[in-house]
């Protein structure tokens, strides 16, 4: 048995690592072939911007944005029972369809408006507390016949 020196006692190579495991809260996960326990460690990376290449870009979000709008509005016209389940749906949608451009440690927050088209006008603010550095937004307004849907992603960064 392998020992390591752990504060005033010594113990086994399994007992210290389940021991650094509960002090410090690393993620553990079953190994299904042989039923022993597995530790993953993950290193901090003390990293506290993203790289150049994985930087939000609101150009590729809004390109994304716009598919899953175009796809769940197609055909569809205003209805005001319809409309609070049809923002949601398209909230999930944008927001799997961004998780899925592979942004790493970036968090994201989807808000959809949708409303009845009278040719009127509406303004969408927000305010927000955010790194200018690292964090950005997209935005994207589509209208049709009867409906209107505006919809925007923030991307923040997790550090």
């Amino acid at each position: 048995i392998n020992a390591e020196y752990m504060g005033s006692s010594i113990l086994s190579r399994a007992e210290c690592d389940v021991t650094l495991s509960r002090e410090t809260h690393k993620h553990t996960q079953m190994d299904v072939a042989n039923d022993s326990e597995v530790l993953r460690v993950y290193e901090n990376t003390y990293r506290m911007e993203p790289k150049p290449s994985e930087r939000f870009v609101p150009a590729r979000v809004q390109a994304v944005m716009r598919e899953v709008l175009e796809k769940k509005l197609n055909r569809v016209s205003y209805n005001a029972q319809e409309c609070p389940k049809l923002a949601r749906d398209i909230c999930q949608a944008i927001q799997q369809a961004v998780q899925g451009l592979g942004y790493k440690r970036y968090k994201f927050v989807v808000q959809v408006n949708v409303g009845e088209e009278h040719g009127q006008g509406v303004n969408v603010n927000s305010a927000h507390l955010w790194d200018h550095n690292t964090d950005n937004y997209a935005t994207i307004t589509i209208r049709q016949n009867s409906l209107f849907c505006n919809a925007i992603c923030f991307g923040v960064y997790y550090e």
